[in-house]
């Protein structure tokens, strides 16, 4: 009997810590994933507004000399520029190599980019994820006062090297996805290369309506609740988001106990 009666304040003791623990483990992740997520996002909208800029200048100026673009498109990740006419014809190409591609632009992707310029008329956008030369690439596209389309497939390569600077743990990792919840860059390269459709996590949602937090949920394709620090890049609309299995933090609070 009596050592019931000890073994209860123990077991009380026990259960207090292991409830602060968890605690601190998950206000040290709303803090720290967070912060991650946020420097992704400043890295990604500094690299995203400098690409633009250079398609810009190039547009701007392609009836000049292009002798430096081979050198500065690439910095980048932008493929080439191509001027269409209105009746979609190849009227320049501006290459980021020494050689032009021979790569064929999918019709289906003329019209979507015509139709995504023409909703805003002289403003440069930026499109969701396109298959092009057999891999995942954006788009970045303009329409002229002319009835010209500039054009240039934007590779994810920049996006996909932040991805994999980031992990920690044993499953801690970083994803981005596009305007539209596809994966762009993920520890899984096969979400990568199909560019899986996560808009169905409710954190991807809150990334995709513009909103930055800490958000626990659960991931069907990793079977396990999650807890992830998440924000968007505002000149994009891409969702980045720092998730960690919780598994991993009550992992972290059993070492603390047994240590007791």
């Amino acid at each position: 009997m009596m050592l019931f009666v000890a073994a209860v304040p123990t077991a009380i003791f026990y259960s207090w810590v292991s409830r602060t623990s968890l605690a601190n483990e998950i206000s040290q992740v709303d803090e720290s994933h967070l912060i991650i997520a946020k420097n992704l996002s400043l890295a990604l909208s500094r690299y995203s507004q400098d690409a633009i800029a250079v398609f810009d200048f190039v547009v701007s100026h392609s009836r000049e000399s292009t002798s430096s673009y081979p050198k500065l498109l690439p910095m980048f990740d932008i493929r080439e520029v191509m001027l269409l006419d209105a009746d979609n014809q190849l009227i320049l190409q501006v290459t980021g190599g020494d050689e032009h591609t021979d790569v064929t632009l999918d019709p289906d992707i003329i019209a979507e980019l015509r139709l995504l310029t023409a909703a805003k008329p002289g403003e440069i956008v930026v499109s969701g994820l396109r298959q092009y030369d057999g891999a995942p690439h954006f788009f970045i596209a303009q329409l002229l006062a002319d009835g010209t389309v500039a054009l240039a497939p934007w590779s994810t390569r920049y996006v996909i090297e932040l991805q994999q600077s980031i992990a920690f743990g044993e499953l801690g990792h970083s994803m981005m996805v596009d305007h539209q919840g596809l994966v762009v860059a993920h520890p899984n390269p096969e979400w990568q290369r199909v560019s899986k459709d996560a808009s169905g996590l409710s954190v991807v949602q809150a990334m995709l309506d513009g909103r930055t937090g800490v958000m626990q949920f659960y991931s069907p394709p990793m079977d396990a609740d999650m807890i992830a620090g998440y924000t968007y890049v505002p000149t994009t609309g891409w969702g980045v988001m720092v998730p960690q299995p919780i598994r991993e933090l009550e992992a972290n609070v059993d070492r603390t106990c047994q240590r007791l």
